[in-house]
C-alpha cells in the first residue's frame, strides 16, 4: 500500500484497536517519542505504553479479538520474539525506522504484517542454492525491510542472491541482466539499519556493491600445460575474482580445469573428460571477469579427445555445458582399487628414507609443477611411504591414482617382489606407462629438477608370458564341450570304426559362427586332423538338428602316407565340419 495507505491505516483504526509502544529499555528512546506523538496525533485508536515484561503477559484472549498495532525500536529481544510467535490475525508490528517517515510521498508498504523500514522499497528479491533455514532467514529480513520475495526467477526480480555460480538461476540471471548479490548483502544492511539513526540507506545504493558476487566465487580451478610464469598470473586473477587456485588437480574437488591450448594427450585432460569437469580456454576467466560474472561454458570448452575411451568412463559426450551441469554430483565417486602394499615399514636405503621423512610438502611446492601431465600409480609401497610420495607428487602437479588406468604415465615401483605378476595385470588392463623406480622421484627432488626415468627403468622378462588372444565367437556351452570331447578322444582305441551320428547346431550351442574353414581342397587335410576332428563329433551327445534332418560322414581307409579323404558325402562332411 502507498504512504496514503499507510496513514489511512491509523486513522481508519477503530476506536476499539490498541496501539503499544513497546519499551524495550527502561525508557523509551528519542525516535519512539517523536513517532509517538506523530501516531497520536493519527489515529483515534486507543495508544498504550508498555515494557517488555507487560507484553510477555499480555491478554492473549484480548490480543486474538482487537487490533493491535506494536511498535518496536529493534526487530529483537524477548517482546519481539513473543509476538511473532503469536502470529494472531489482526496483529501488525512496526519498526520506529519506518513511522519515521510516514508522511513521505515516496513511502510504500509491502502486505507484510511485520515491516521494520523501507531499505528494500522496490525491491524483488529471489534466491538461489540456499539452505532452507537460510533461505527463511532471506525472506523474513527482506520483507521485514519492507521488499517482495519470491521463489520464481523472472523478469520482474530485481536481484538474485546465492552464494554459487553453478546454479540455473545464477545462469538466467546473468542473461537477463539481473544483479547477483553474497547473502551477507543483506545480513549487513540488516545489522547497520538496526544500529542507525536518521534517514536508511537504500539496499540498491552503490556503497553496497562490494556485495555483488564476484565472477569466479567459490570455484576451485586447476590449471595444466603452463609454465610457472603463467600459472602465477592466473591464480592471482582467480584468487582476485572470488574463486582458489589449485596448485594440485584433484578429480573430486576440482570444479574448472584451464588450458591454455587443447593437448588430447595431456593426462589431467583425459582424467577431467573421464569425471566430467569442464575443461575450458583460459579467455573464459578473462571474459568473465571482464563481463562481471561467470560466462556459460559453451564458446570456451575443449571436446573431448576422439581417442577417448568413452566406454570405460562416465563422461558425457556432450560439452555444451550450462554452470549447474558442471559439478559432479556426490555419487559420482572414483572407482578405487586395492593398494598392493608390502609389509616392510622401512625402506631399504636409508638415505631416501631419511629424506623423505624431512622433506615437506612446502619445499616441494617450491619447484613448481614439474610432474605436470604425469600419472602415477604407486606399486608395493608402505602405508607411510605411499602418502608421502603420493603427497608430494601432488605437490608438484602430479596425479596420484589408485586404479590401473590407460591414462597412468608412469608406474613407481618400491619393492620388486610379484613384480612379474603386476606386469601381466599391466598388460590386461592395457596401461603402457613406464616403470620406474621410486628413487627416480627421490632424486628429482633432490636436485630440484626433472629428471630423465631412462636410469630407473625397471625390466620386466616378459618373454614366457603367454599371448592374450581375445575371447572365440563361440558360446560357453560349445566350448566346454569341445574341451571334453578333445579329453576323451585321446582314450579312444586308433582301431575304432567310423559311425554314424546325427547332428544338430542348436545342441552343439555354436550359434551363428563367424568363422568358417575353407574345406575347398581337400589335399590339405592330413590323417591327424581328420580323426581328431571326427572324433569330436562322435563325443558330443544328442546331435540332432531343428529340421530333424541327420547326416552320416563315413570315412575310407586312409594310408600312413595321408593320402586323400575319400567321403560317401562330401558336402556333407564338408557342413560338419563348418559347424567346428
Amino acid at each position: 500500500m502507498s504512504s496514503s495507505n499507510l496513514i489511512n491505516y491509523f486513522k481508519e483504526l477503530a476506536s476499539t484497536a490498541i496501539v503499544v509502544f513497546v519499551k524495550q529499555q527502561k525508557e523509551m528512546s528519542e525516535r519512539m517519542k517523536n513517532v509517538y506523538q506523530n501516531i497520536k496525533e493519527l489515529t483515534n485508536a486507543e495508544i498504550r505504553r508498555m515494557s517488555d515484561e507487560e507484553v510477555l503477559n499480555y491478554n492473549n484472549t484480548l490480543l486474538n479479538k482487537i487490533s493491535h498495532v506494536f511498535v518496536l525500536d529493534n526487530f529483537s529481544g524477548s517482546s519481539f520474539d513473543y509476538l511473532v510467535s503469536k502470529k494472531a490475525r489482526d496483529l501488525r508490528i512496526f519498526g520506529v525506522p519506518l513511522l519515521e517517515i510516514i508522511s513521505e510521498e515516496t513511502l510504500e508498504v509491502t502486505s507484510s504484517w511485520k515491516v521494520y523500514n523501507n531499505a528494500f522499497q522496490g525491491l524483488k528479491i529471489c534466491t538461489s542454492n540456499l539452505s532452507g533455514s537460510e533461505k527463511g532467514k532471506i525472506e523474513s529480513l527482506v520483507k521485514s525491510m519492507n521488499g517482495q520475495f519470491t521463489n520464481e526467477l523472472s523478469s520482474d526480480v530485481t536481484h538474485l542472491i546465492t552464494n554459487s555460480t553453478k546454479t540455473i538461476k545464477y545462469s538466467d540471471a546473468t542473461t537477463l541482466d539481473i544483479p547477483i548479490y553474497h547473502t551477507e548483502w543483506v545480513y549487513q544492511i540488516w545489522n547497520k539499519c538496526q544500529k542507525q539513526e536518521g534517514p536508511i540507506t537504500k539496499a540498491c545504493s552503490e556503497q553496497y556493491d562490494v556485495f555483488k558476487l564476484p565472477p569466479l566465487f567459490d570455484l576451485k580451478i586447476a590449471t595444466t600445460g603452463m609454465n610457472k610464469d603463467q600459472r602465477s598470473d592466473i591464480s592471482d586473477v582467480i584468487e582476485e575474482n572470488g574463486g582458489k587456485f589449485e596448485d594440485v588437480f584433484k578429480s573430486n574437488e576440482t570444479d574448472i580445469l584451464i588450458m591454455d591450448k587443447k593437448d588430447a594427450d595431456n593426462s589431467k585432460f583425459k582424467i577431467a573428460a573421464k569425471y566430467k569437469i569442464p575443461v575450458l580456454n583460459v579467455n573464459w576467466i578473462h571474459e568473465s571477469v571482464k563481463a562481471g560474472y561467470a560466462l556459460t561454458y559453451n564458446d570456451f570448452a575443449f571436446k573431448r579427445p576422439k581417442s577417448f575411451d568413452s566406454s570405460s568412463s562416465s563422461f558425457n559426450d556432450s560439452t555444451n555445458l550450462s554452470l549447474d551441469d558442471s559439478k559432479k554430483s556426490e555419487g559420482d565417486q572414483e572407482k578405487k582399487e586395492k593398494v598392493p602394499f608390502v609389509t616392510t615399514s622401512v625402506l631399504t636405503d636409508k638415505t631416501n628414507d631419511q629424506f623423505l621423512s624431512t622433506y615437506t610438502i612446502e619445499q616441494a611446492k617450491k619447484l613448481g609443477h614439474i610432474f605436470d601431465g604425469y600419472v602415477f600409480y604407486l606399486y608395493n609401497f608402505n602405508l607411510e611411504h605411499y602418502f608421502k610420495i603420493g603427497k608430494l607428487i601432488s605437490a608438484c602437479g602430479g596425479i596420484r591414482i589408485k586404479e590401473l588406468d590407460t591414462s597412468i604415465t608412469h608406474i613407481l615401483c618400491f619393492d620388486k617382489e610379484n613384480i612379474e605378476a603386476f606386469h601381466k595385470r599391466t598388460i590386461e588392463k592395457e596401461v603402457h606407462g613406464s616403470m620406474v623406480d621410486y628413487k627416480w622421484i627421490v632424486e628429482c627432488l633432490k636436485q630440484e629438477k626433472l629428471l630423465s626415468e631412462t636410469d630407473y627403468c625397471i625390466t620386466v622378462d616378459s618373454s614366457n608370458s603367454k599371448k592374450i588372444v581375445p575371447p572365440s565367437p563361440m558360446s560357453r556351452k560349445a566350448i566346454n564341450s569341445l574341451n571334453v570331447s578333445i579329453t576323451k578322444s585321446t582314450d579312444v582305441s586308433k582301431k575304432e570304426n567310423t559311425k554314424s551320428s546325427k547332428l544338430s547346431k542348436k545342441d552343439l550351442g555354436f550359434g551363428t559362427s563367424t568363422k568358417v574353414l575353407d574345406f575347398s581342397s581337400h589335399d590339405d587335410l592330413i590323417q591327424t586332423s581328420i580323426e581328431a576332428n571326427h572324433r569330436k563329433l562322435k563325443q558330443v551327445p544328442n546331435f540332432t538338428s531343428s529340421k530333424k534332418r541327420s547326416y552320416e560322414a563315413d570315412y575310407c581307409t586312409i594310408d600312413e602316407h595321408h593320402k586323400r579323404r575319400k567321403t560317401t558325402n562330401d558336402e556333407d562332411c564338408k557342413n560338419s565340419f563348418q559347424l567346428l
